[in-house]
């Protein structure tokens, strides 16, 4: 019976001994990968080798290696950079530049597989010479329109100090901008130093396309010491003007676009005169619609002039006239309205109601259009357009808190195509003016010999009112809705009423724009007094 007792217990001894348990484990390695040998050693000067070898305490990875790899000077050939094991190696493939010191920056691109941990700012740096370059630039790169920033941006140093340098030479250093628009240049040698940024488009440290933004130090600078730099990045003026291409959007349009905004621009047809010529810029200025009745021909050849200088001579294909009216075809012509004042919503109070066309109006009766209270109608003003106009504005003395109807009958509106309207009603309700928030802005500004633009924004930037003063004033904000709001003052040099970008070659600077320090908030029924002192 003992014997029995003894050899069940056994069993269930053994038993538990031989169960599986599952183990807890340490905490989680947050740890990035260390470096436990260089080969040859970081920071060598007199430099002669083609391969580097870098181990690691654990196994690596490496992660948008692309967009994280920088190699200050430049390499016309680009390393191979493989990864076996714990080792990362470099062969390099160009012959490196006599007593310079280079860095290879990884950035956060080297990680350990198990957990991903990265590492921060790996870098390795040797010298051909015989002592390792020190000195650093740091800084940071906006927007000059909009103070907005950007990951990538290329910052680059030249010794040569000649102007064309940044179009026919890869620079000495260089870093890119973080998405906050920062930049570090490191192990630079003393010296002076051309300094250049670049939104590079081809990949190649180049200034060689007119679509590549630029920023630019107006003098060269002298780096004895680590030293910071601030620069504004814009699109510079092209001094080649050309057409970038035309299409016919419908029947009686040709819209034909630059590569940058232009005034003073013509069109002459060459094989046939069209019965009516509309030449309307766009806003930007960078595209011209033509609009045009009375062509028969299958397409149109258009002499472009920019001035007294023939830019291009453009021959666009049309969509005929028995198209444009067929039913049946899905590019059938239609005169289309849209409106401002939207059924069922509030209007803002002492704004006028816009009516906007999509062809060009040719004729219209003023005595059909109504805005009616319940069975009252309501005087209003419709402002003179230019002939053929798209866009019109009325103007009337509408109560806050207030339903009213705008209405038109088929037919008010005849376009140049003889196209007719369909009937236009809607119902809207004014504001009450408890709804709204006031803001006064008082600035503080010295005179200067051009004008100072003030822009209100929205928190899209989208300008809501646009003033021009000359020195310290007080403007006032009315009717305005509850929500955010950006001031931007642009210093208008030349006081032409807009702001103008600048001209690497010529060493003019984009315009001043100083912003407002952050936003204000309105609220409804609240008034706001501002005060900006603008140094």
């Amino acid at each position: 019976m003992k014997k029995i007792i003894f050899q069940s217990f056994f069993l269930i001894l053994l038993a538990a001994c031989a169960q599986i348990v599952h183990p807890t484990g340490g905490p989680k390695d947050v740890t990035p990968p260390k470096v436990v040998k260089y080969m040859p050693d970081s920071a060598t000067v007199n430099f002669n080798a083609k391969k580097i070898s870098i181990t690691f305490n654990e196994y690596i990875q490496l992660i948008n290696l692309t967009d994280q790899l920088i190699i200050s000077p430049p390499m016309k050939k680009d390393p191979d950079i493989k990864i076996k094991n714990k080792t990362l190696t470099i062969d390099l493939k160009d012959s490196l530049l006599k007593n310079t010191t280079y860095a290879i920056s990884f950035g956060s691109a080297v990680a350990d597989i198990t957990e991903g941990n990265k590492m921060d700012d790996f870098r390795y740096v040797f010298s051909t010479g015989t002592y390792i370059d020190s000195l650093s630039l740091k800084g940071k790169v906006q927007n000059a329109f909009d103070h907005q920033t950007e990951k990538g941006i290329l910052v680059m140093l030249y010794r040569d100090l000649n102007d064309s340098i940044p179009c026919k030479k890869t620079p000495d250093y260089f870093s890119k901008t973080k998405a906050d628009g920062t930049f570090k240049i490191n192990n630079i040698r003393n010296g002076t130093y051309k300094l250049f940024v670049l939104k590079d488009a081809n990949s190649n440290y180049l200034y060689d396309t007119p679509e590549e933004m630029i920023g630019f130090a107006a003098n060269p600078i002298s780096i004895q010491h680590n030293d910071t730099a601030h620069i504004e990045l814009f699109k510079p003026t092209d001094t080649i003007t050309y057409v970038k291409k035309s299409f016919s959007p419908q029947y009686g349009k040709i819209e034909i676009i630059f590569n940058r905004p232009l005034e003073n621009v013509s069109l002459i047809p060459l094989n046939e005169k069209p019965i009516i010529a509309l030449l309307k810029p766009s806003v930007t200025k960078d595209t011209l619609d033509y609009w045009y009745t009375g062509v028969k021909s299958d397409s149109l050849l258009l002499q472009v002039s920019y001035g007294k200088k023939i830019l291009d001579t453009v021959r666009q294909e049309l969509i005929q006239k028995e198209d444009a009216f067929n039913p049946k075809k899905k590019n059938k012509i239609h005169l289309y309205v849209k409106t401002n004042v939207q059924n069922g919503t509030f209007f803002d109070l002492e704004q006028p109601i816009l009516l906007s066309f999509s062809n060009p109006i040719s004729s219209y009766a003023v005595s059909k259009i109504k805005i009616l209270h319940g069975k009252d109608t309501i005087a209003f003003k419709m402002k003179d357009a230019e002939k053929y106009a798209q866009n019109f504005f009325i103007s009337a003395k509408l109560e806050a808190d207030t339903s009213y109807q705008l209405y038109f009958p088929a037919g008010t509106f005849i376009d140049i195509f003889g196209l007719k309207n369909d009937t236009l009603k809607t119902t809207f309700k004014m504001e009450s003016q408890s709804f709204y928030g006031t803001a006064k802005l008082k600035i503080n500004i010295p005179p200067a010999s051009g004008d100072y633009i003030v822009q209100l924004m929205d928190d899209k930037q989208n300008i809501l009112k646009s003033s021009i003063i000359s020195g310290s004033s007080v403007l006032n904000y009315t009717y305005l809705h509850p929500g955010n709001y950006k001031v931007k003052l642009i210093y208008d040099v030349n006081k032409n009423g807009v702001w103008d970008t600048g001209n690497y070659f010529k060493k003019t600077a984009p315009e001043k724009i100083i912003f407002y320090g952050g936003v204000f908030t309105t609220r409804s029924d609240w008034d706001l007094d501002l005060t900006w002192d603008v140094k």
